[in-house]
């Protein structure tokens, strides 16, 4: 019985974990591409790719990134809020929820938690 739970608990963190690196893969990738095409450099832009996957690897740097990407996710869901929904209330119950998701998945990735 407890191989069993134990299977299934490593298999449910070895799916939120895929789930966190798509995610920290996906936001890497769009600030390397805005940078890139910012200063009109691939260059550039590849440095910036590689240096925070770099980053990913110090534990205090990863959690700096991690805080600062579910800040850009908060302002979306302020962007969705407001713009959509035309509400102020709603702006900030989706920041919340958008900051706490993407905190609860980082911190999942880099097992913080």
């Amino acid at each position: 019985m407890s191989n069993e739970t134990q299977y299934v608990d490593a298999r449910h963190r070895y799916q939120r974990e895929n789930a966190a690196g798509s995610l920290i893969f996906i936001e890497s990738l769009f600030v390397a591409l805005m940078i890139g095409f910012r200063f009109h450099s691939w260059k550039i832009g590849l440095l910036v790719f590689i240096g925070l996957f770099i980053f990913c690897w110090i534990p205090l740097i990863a959690i700096g990134l991690s805080i600062i990407f579910s800040l850009f996710w908060a302002m979306i869901g302020v962007v969705i809020g407001m713009g959509f929904l035309q509400s102020v209330l709603f702006a900030v119950i989706f920041a919340i929820i958008a900051f706490l998701t993407s905190m609860i998945l980082h911190l999942e990735y880099f097992r913080v938690i």
